[in-house]
């Protein structure tokens, strides 16, 4: 019987890391900063096929069965990724209700593959994200984690997938961001999903937003373009 490759098999990822810089008592794994190019075209990357644009950026965050092989195997993958601009690294998910532990392991496993691809030569776009305080406030335990190890000053993307017009979605919204942007200072944050517009007009003043629809709404045209 064949089996699965899993990422604890080899101690998750730490092969991939031998080199890595680390970021903070947690030791998340530094990225490199990206380059400074704002994506025309994004598509999924299951349908990576559909156009052939060497402009075109690679997101990695629906649920389908090559996504879930890239996990297992990214360096597998290097070559298909080379024929695009860069690559929207894996959201990690962490929600307001997730477990603590949880959202570190989500938060790791993305770091990991992202510099994974970063080491083969993509270029890769960090996908930020944060749940309740703990993941992103200064004075939570591990110093908002969030936001360790990511590219100062550079070009970074951020969902909002849901409803974010009522708390305490809201909430953990708009103080994230404020912590994001203050860390980090990006240049650029693509925006997949809806934020309200009373908090972009609240920081538009601190980087450039460049706003693309949420893939799950997106039915029938296979590339998504800045809103």
């Amino acid at each position: 019987m064949s089996k699965k490759h899993t990422p604890i098999d080899d101690g998750c990822g730490s092969g991939l890391l031998s080199s890595a810089a680390f970021a903070g008592e947690l030791e998340l794994p530094c990225l490199h900063r990206p380059d400074m190019i704002k994506p025309n075209i994004i598509l999924p990357f299951s349908m990576r096929n559909k156009r052939r644009d060497a402009s075109k950026f690679l997101l990695l965050r629906e649920p389908d069965v090559d996504f879930d092989d890239i996990l297992r195997r990214p360096k597998s993958y290097v070559q298909k990724m080379r024929n695009c601009a860069g690559v929207i690294t894996l959201e990690p998910v962490l929600l307001e209700t997730s477990n603590y532990t949880a959202q570190l392991a989500y938060t790791y496993r993305s770091r990991e593959l992202a510099l994974a691809l970063q080491h083969e030569g993509i270029n890769v776009i960090p996908h930020v994200c944060w749940g309740e305080e703990r993941s992103y406030a200064a004075n939570a335990p591990y110093d908002n984690f969030a936001f360790l190890g990511l590219p100062p000053r550079s070009i970074l993307a951020i969902g909002a997938y849901g409803d974010y017009t009522a708390e305490p979605k809201l909430y953990h919204l708009r103080h994230g961001l404020a912590n994001m942007l203050n860390d980090l200072s990006p240049a650029v944050i693509l925006i997949f999903g809806k934020i309200p517009d009373e908090i972009l007009s609240e920081f538009k003043h601190l980087t450039r937003f460049l706003p693309f629809p949420d893939w799950g709404t997106v039915t029938s045209v296979p590339q998504l373009r800045p809103a």
